[in-house]
């Protein structure tokens, strides 16, 4: 008899289902408020570090510096921080800062109440 522990498999299993039992929910592109964090930026006071999910750039290596990306990247890069911006400033927010890296929007109210 083995006494030896069972190893865990790190390979996913895959399962096989029928499509019209496959119910495909398609991901948008969205600032997710409700797993906001509150955080104390030295530079800007208090402010909230809100992750977000864009769809369009699956695939695409946004984390890397700009250099190292193609300019199809680098565009969808410039386009999300544009419409991340004019999202937040709809919604009465700033945006200080932004990260590819954790896919995280650092924003401010632009009338805290006090």
């Amino acid at each position: 008899m083995n006494n030896d522990p069972p190893i865990r498999s790190t390979i996913a299993k895959v399962v096989a289902r029928t499509t019209d039992t496959c119910i495909i929910q398609r991901m948008t592109n969205k600032i997710l408020f409700n797993q906001a964090k509150p955080h104390h930026s030295s530079t800007h006071g208090e402010v909230l570090i809100v992750p977000f999910v864009c769809e369009d750039a699956k695939g695409l290596r946004l984390d890397e510096p700009t250099h190292n990306r193609s300019e199809r990247e680098n565009d969808m890069a410039w386009s999300i921080v544009g419409r991340l911006t004019k999202a937040l400033t709809d919604r009465g927010y700033i945006m200080v800062n932004f990260s590819f890296t954790s896919w995280t929007v650092t924003v401010k109210p632009t009338n805290p109440v006090k």
